[in-house]
């Protein structure tokens, strides 16, 4: 994906997750872009006030360059924003309830991007 190489050339070195070439198998909703092979997660651990202003400014790069990245989604910090309703900016996420850590299912401590098929 090219976009992790750009992240890396524009902000360094990132600690991404979620990612293996075809899927993951296990550990993300059903019907995650995860699966795909089409998602990566950008970690910003612990959540604290540094790592949120880092976690945005990755997300707001991924969303300034989303044309150019083919890039069909980001969620950061129970925030969405796809390609397909940019025209709305960011927009409440409603993340999935269930077992697990609820900062992790509301993406506050990752920044998820995911890019078209």
């Amino acid at each position: 994906m090219l976009f992790r190489s750009d992240l890396e050339r524009v902000f360094g070195p990132q600690s991404l997750g979620g990612f293996a070439p075809g899927g993951v198998r296990d550990g993300h909703m059903p019907g995650s872009a995860h699966y795909d092979g089409r998602a990566v997660d950008v970690f910003f651990r612990p959540i604290t006030p540094t790592n949120q202003v880092r976690g945005w400014a990755v997300a707001q790069y991924l969303v300034a360059q989303a044309a150019r990245l083919d890039i069909a989604t980001v969620i950061f910090d129970d925030r969405i924003w796809t390609a397909r309703r940019s025209s709305a900016g960011w927009r409440d996420y409603d993340a999935p309830s269930g077992p697990g850590d609820a900062d992790v299912l509301a993406h506050r401590d990752h920044v998820h991007v995911d890019v078209f098929a």
